[in-house]
């Protein structure tokens, strides 16, 4: 699953692809949020995440969020340690495996984008190599390619 977020911050922040931590840690507060899949992102959605804190640290190979997931009326209180797996990928553990990148900053906004693959499940998403070879496979097989249906949306049976 895919999630966007756009958090403002009451910090200073600067656009580059090495961050210190004086130019990460501080004070945020998330302002929007998009994901291919809206239901995790609505009220009460377990992925509807309210950032309150970044902090970089170890040289910025560490990068911490505190923040707050909105249940049933009652706040949570999470804080997630991102390890740096390349250039300014991060790696963190929430719900699921996660891979989040600073996409864009200014002196008041930052956005994060997240892929989150839910724990309880598969990830839904191929490679495109993943789906080139199945779409090779399909037409030696002697299948269109126009016949391949992604069926993970509607796929609501039990996982086991």
């Amino acid at each position: 699953m895919k999630i966007f977020l756009l958090a403002l911050g009451f910090g200073l922040f600067c656009v580059s692809s090495q961050y210190t931590p004086a130019e990460i840690t501080g004070y945020w507060h998330t302002v929007l949020l998009a994901s291919d899949d809206p239901q995790a992102i609505n009220e009460d959605g377990k992925l509807r995440g309210h950032l309150r804190h970044l902090e970089c640290s170890e040289d910025c190979n560490e990068i911490i969020l505190g923040f707050y997931i909105r249940l049933k009326k009652k706040c949570d209180k999470f804080k997630v340690v991102g390890k740096r797996v390349q250039d300014d990928v991060y790696e963190a553990d929430y719900s699921g495996k996660n891979f989040f990148e600073i996409k864009y900053t200014s002196d008041r906004v930052t956005a994060i984008y997240n892929e989150n693959t839910d724990k309880d499940a598969k990830e839904n998403s191929l490679s495109e190599e993943e789906l080139k070879k199945f779409e090779e496979l399909t037409v030696e097989m002697n299948i269109p390619k126009e016949n391949i249906r992604n069926v993970t949306d509607t796929d609501d049976c039990p996982p086991n």
